[in-house]
């Protein structure tokens, strides 16, 4: 995963602000980002050139701030290639083979994390943390900004929506056990997916529902299973749903 000059910059703030020497400064700056989490391991920094260039400093200078993370282990250097994050005593993880292994692992159920969109995403989000310090600390409902963007992306998809309606949860098996508890009563037939989700499971026997499971298949749902499974059923849970977490649906009444 590369990340831009620019992008570096920003989460630079004004690192050339302080005592000392500007390439010392530079790089205890850069080791805070990758201490703190924000220069994500295996982040490609920019070349020399590139990042002298945005933050209006000698080359000399960016290259004695990668010699010094260097020698302290927090970049491995290459020649010809960028420099890239680690840590001290850092080691490349041994993944094991899957062609090799008798079993199929079903543990990780997630793809890959979007690397640069989702880091992208929290550095802007750190940037803007300090307009809400005066706050009590807690949304009950969410941030209101949060809201608004939420109740506009359902305005684009053609439901009219309020910030008001909208509830932000604090993960998708908080919003399970709230749906759960509020549509679904001990003894409701609930139709799941086979296999499925483990926590909706939990949340559902809590609940103290029965649980339909019908098999999933290549190609989706078995139709047959699904329709004499449905019948008296008061929903429906999937973790198949357009935000990539659990949903309960209610059957409609036909």
């Amino acid at each position: 995963m590369k990340i831009s000059s620019r992008m570096v910059a920003r989460m630079l703030g004004a690192w050339d602000e302080g005592p000392g020497p500007a390439h010392q400064r530079l790089s205890d700056r850069l080791r805070l980002l990758v201490l703190d989490g924000r220069l994500v391991l295996g982040t490609a920094l920019p070349s020399e050139r590139d990042l002298a260039a945005t933050l209006a400093v000698s080359r000399t200078t960016i290259g004695a701030a990668y010699r010094t993370l260097a020698d302290a282990r927090y970049i491995d250097t290459q020649q010809r290639s960028r420099a890239v994050v680690r840590l001290p005593g850092d080691r490349e993880p041994q993944w094991p083979n899957p062609s090799l292994s008798p079993t199929i692992d079903l543990s990780f159920v997630s793809p890959a994390a979007p690397g640069m969109v989702l880091h992208r995403a929290y550095s802007e989000a750190l940037e803007r943390l300090p307009r809400y310090f005066g706050h009590r600390g807690y949304e009950r409902d969410g941030v209101m900004e949060l809201r608004e963007s939420v109740a506009r992306w359902y305005d684009k998809r053609g439901l009219p929506t309020q910030p008001d309606q909208v509830l932000v949860t604090n993960g998708a098996q908080h919003a399970l056990a709230l749906i759960t508890r509020t549509l679904l009563a001990p003894g409701d037939r609930v139709v799941i997916d086979h296999p499925t989700y483990p926590h909706a499971i939990s949340a559902l026997t809590g609940a103290h529902c029965r649980l339909l499971p019908v098999a999933l298949e290549p190609d989706g749902w078995n139709a047959e299973q699904l329709l004499a499974a449905s019948r008296g059923s008061a929903a429906v849970s999937t973790p198949r749903s357009a935000t990539g977490s659990s949903a309960i649906r209610q059957p409609s009444p036909s």
